[in-house]
């Protein structure tokens, strides 16, 4: 495909050497698997994969979060998306939890999961 623009034009837009590119967050995908008594979560930093169990409650749940956030900050700059099925009735715990914590939440369909 070629190009409408003369090879012979000079840039009209230049960036001055002093500004700086903002950098971008990393997103990290926390997958969970929900069910009506634990959760089953694992997550893929750079050097290494990380997973666990937590049970279906408020207080287990907030504290995987913190410590899967935490994992992740040592990793780098990250921001946490959270993943699971719509369970119907198990999820929202979940999805409410991360969202206070100030993570990113996603759904994926069921036949994904498996």
């Amino acid at each position: 495909m070629k190009s409408n623009t003369p090879a012979n034009v000079p840039a009209t837009i230049s960036l001055p050497t002093t500004q700086k590119i903002p950098s971008t967050l990393r997103i990290v995908n926390v997958a969970f698997d929900v069910g009506s008594e634990s959760l089953n979560w694992a997550m893929e930093l750079q050097d290494q994969t990380l997973q666990g169990q937590c049970a279906n409650s408020s207080v287990e749940i907030t504290q995987t979060l913190k410590h899967i956030l935490e994992q992740a900050r040592q990793d780098g700059d990250v921001e946490i998306r959270v993943i699971c099925e719509s369970t119907g009735i198990y999820h929202p715990r979940l999805v409410q939890l991360a969202d206070t914590l100030g993570m990113r939440t996603a759904f994926v369909h069921g036949e994904a999961v498996a």
